[in-house]
C-alpha cells in the first residue's frame, strides 16, 4: 500500500525520481512473483469493477463525516495501487523515470540534485545504494537491448565518480558520508572490484570507526554493521 504514495511523490529531485522508478519496478516484480496479487488484479479487469468514491452533499465536508473521508482515501489509494500494478504501464513509467536520472547525470558522472545543476557526493551515493538493492533483490529495472546498454554506462560512469570523490576526501569528509558511500559500494565489489591501495584505505577507516561506534547515532551504527 505503501507504494502508490511513492511512486505519486509530487517532487522531481533525482531522489523522488529515484524512488518513484523503485516502486514501480518492484510493483513489476509483485506482479510477477505474487500470484495472490496476480488473481486479485485480474479478478478486477475481468469483472470491471473498481471500489467507488462516495459523494456527499456540497453544503457538508468530509470533516463533518469521517468515516466517508476514510473510505474515501481507501478507495483513491486502491484504485491508484490498481493503476500501479498495471505492468505495461508500469515498465513505462520505470524507464522514464531512469531517462529522467540519466539526463541529471553530469560530465564527471556524479548526480546532480536537479537539471543543470552540480554533482552532488550524497545523492551520487544514495543512487549507488538503491541501485544496489535493485540489483540484489533482482527487481527488474531493464527491458529492452539499447536500455540495458544505457543503464550499464550510467552504472560504471556513477561508480567511478564516487569512488574519486570517496578517495580524493577521504580525510575532509564527514564520517556520515564516508559510511553512506562504503554502505553503497558493498553491493557493487564483484562487478566493480577495489584496487589494492583503494581496499587499504577502507579497510583502516573501518577499523576505526569500529573503535567509535559508540560515538555515533544507531543509523549510522546499522549502516556500519551492514
Amino acid at each position: 500500500n505503501g507504494l502508490s504514495w511513492l511512486a505519486k511523490y509530487p517532487w522531481n529531485c533525482a531522489e523522488q525520481t529515484f524512488n518513484k522508478m523503485l516502486a514501480h519496478a518492484m510493483a513489476v516484480k509483485i506482479m510477477q512473483t505474487d500470484t495472490a496479487i496476480q488473481r486479485m488484479v485480474n479478478t478486477r479487469i475481468e469483472s470491471g469493477k473498481s471500489i467507488p468514491v462516495q459523494t456527499i452533499p456540497s453544503e457538508l465536508s468530509e470533516e463533518t463525516m469521517p468515516w466517508l473521508q476514510l473510505n474515501n482515501q481507501h478507495a483513491l489509494q486502491q484504485q491508484r495501487l490498481a493503476k500501479l500494478l498495471d505492468t505495461v504501464e508500469t515498465k513505462h513509467m520505470v524507464e522514464k523515470y531512469f531517462d529522467e536520472l540519466r539526463g541529471l547525470q553530469t560530465a564527471d558522472g556524479g548526480l546532480s540534485w536537479f537539471s543543470g545543476g552540480k554533482s552532488d557526493p550524497y545523492i551520487s551515493n544514495y543512487i549507488v545504494a538503491g541501485l544496489g538493492k535493485i540489483k540484489n533483490e533482482k527487481i527488474p529495472i531493464v527491458t529492452s537491448k539499447e536500455l540495458n546498454g544505457n543503464y550499464d554506462k550510467f552504472i560504471k560512469r556513477l561508480m567511478a565518480y564516487c569512488d574519486k570523490w570517496f578517495l580524493e576526501n577521504l580525510k575532509a569528509s564527514s564520517r556520515s558520508q564516508n559510511i553512506h558511500y562504503l554502505y553503497g559500494r558493498t553491493s557493487w565489489l564483484q562487478q566493480f572490484p577495489l584496487r589494492v591501495e583503494e581496499k587499504a584505505k577502507i579497510d583502516s577507516l573501518l577499523n576505526d570507526y569500529w573503535q567509535q561506534q559508540r560515538s555515533v547515532n544507531f543509523g549510522r551504527q546499522s549502516l556500519l554493521v551492514t
